[in-house]
């Protein structure tokens, strides 16, 4: 990483000056125009280049993320999903199948024996490490991110249930992690929800494979023009989210996914139920899994925490173009510089929600938060805080988690995404989602 990045909407991370001034408003972020190439940025970082070393530079400093509030203790275990019917397209390696990390949330046996699970593997922890370091303002070594307390241990048996468990997949944004959104991830999975959180290969800030190869973001994606980038990273993650669906299907049936036949979880494939699938994503993330909804029938419900759901040119994405028969839920905050604009349905700016409200027959509902930011809807609500109590973090990135109570929002967050899972897939009504509650201020229906 050779500079400081600071995030706009639609990309985690773009360009910031390393003298930059160190203000708490929100920055600048891409604006009309600019939501036009909102799926990724107006202004991208040079690709991530891997660390040195895949052994991350742990410090003293530990914390822990919220803990779930649900009745199951939670388990989680890694995939290496290889999709052989497409080759990819990010690597100049001829004829390489396309490959994903996929991390299972799911509820665990009560009292199994198990490790801690860490937060993110050893190779990303390294690369969080510098990313903290050069971007955040941390000092050197600060901490071992992989050893931030997730409240969940690596590879216990599944809870034993009377029938499979509905699952809920997670796509992150644009140079972000499949294990940013640790916060609600756990709190679904406690609430009895499998949780199949995935990486997009060559668009995460970096992916790390069993083999400990560590592959982070491709110049032959960032070095397309903005409108084909954005169209192209749709189209690859709304595969990638179609063939997670298949794997999940394989996995019911009793077969392991895994490519090298790694050992599941005991009951891991009798907890899932392919029948009852959601998912949920954050920035990019919802563009590619609306599409795959559109396409895919067998995704029964979604939710967008704070995405633009616009393609290249400005253009709203097919999904929006074309409106859903499935349920969704929109989560959004505020847009622009200073204390920014409201992003709903009705804003002026947000022309793809607009078009997918208006073309959608079904059950949907937008829940604007004032003072949230584009952060705020990942673990970074809670992370950024903590860090800048104990060592200070630069003002450029804490503006990017908003202005709203950290832990308040982290709830509001897990209660109303629980709720919507809850309901179109366990198929239990939930009033939390029909009118505004007092318990959850910062939340105001858009109708």
């Amino acid at each position: 990483m050779n500079h400081p990045l600071r995030h706009t909407r639609g990309t985690p991370l773009v360009p910031l000056a390393p003298d930059a001034p160190r203000s708490r408003a929100l920055p600048r972020r891409a604006v009309l125009g600019g939501v036009a190439a909102a799926g990724l940025a107006a202004a991208l970082p040079l690709p991530l280049a891997a660390p040195a070393s895949a052994a991350p530079r742990g410090g003293a400093f530990r914390f822990d993320l919220p803990p779930p509030t649900g009745p199951h203790p939670v388990g989680t275990t890694h995939l290496h999903l290889v999709d052989r019917a497409r080759t990819e397209r990010w690597t100049e390696e001829p004829n390489r199948p396309r490959e994903l990390m996929v991390s299972v949330w799911y509820p665990a046996r009560a009292g199994a024996d198990a490790p801690r699970a860490p937060y993110v593997t050893p190779g990303l922890a390294a690369v969080f490490d510098a990313y903290g370091e050069t971007q955040l303002g941390l000092p050197a070594s600060a901490l071992d991110w992989a050893d931030i307390g997730t409240h969940a241990t690596g590879g216990p048996p599944a809870a034993p249930s009377a029938r499979p468990r509905p699952v809920v997949l997670y796509t992150p944004g644009f140079q972000s992690s499949r294990d940013t959104d640790t916060v609600v991830i756990a709190e679904l999975a406690s609430h009895g929800f499998v949780v199949v959180s995935v990486d997009h290969t060559y668009e995460a800030m970096a992916v790390e494979f069993p083999d400990g190869r560590l592959r982070t973001i491709s110049p032959l994606l960032t070095e397309l023009p903005n409108a084909e980038m954005v169209r192209a990273a749709i189209t690859t993650r709304t595969a990638d989210l179609r063939f997670v669906v298949d794997q999940v299907t394989e996995l019911a049936r009793g077969r392991n996914p895994d490519a090298a036949g790694r050992p599941l979880p005991r009951g891991l494939a009798r907890a899932v139920d392919p029948h009852r699938i959601g998912g949920y994503g954050h920035s990019i993330g919802p563009s590619g899994l609306f599409d795959a909804m559109l396409a895919d029938r067998r995704i029964r419900a979604g939710a967008l925490q704070d995405g633009p759901l616009v393609q290249g040119g400005g253009r709203p994405t097919a999904a929006a173009q074309a409106g859903l028969r499935q349920p969704f839920l929109l989560m959004c905050g505020m847009f622009g510089e200073g204390a920014g604009e409201p992003f709903h349905h009705r804003s002026p700016l947000a022309v793809g929600l607009a078009a997918l409200w208006e073309n959608s027959p079904g059950w949907k509902r937008d829940l604007w938060s004032k003072g949230a930011g584009h952060l705020s809807y990942t673990d970074f609500m809670h992370v950024l805080p903590v860090l800048d109590r104990e060592f200070g973090v630069r003002d450029e990135a804490m503006g990017q988690i908003g202005s709203l109570d950290p832990a308040g929002f982290v709830a509001t967050r897990r209660a109303y995404l629980t709720a919507f899972f809850t309901q179109h897939l366990l198929r239990r009504p939930q009033p939390l989602l029909d009118v505004p509650s007092p318990r959850y201020p910062y939340v105001r229906f858009i109708d």
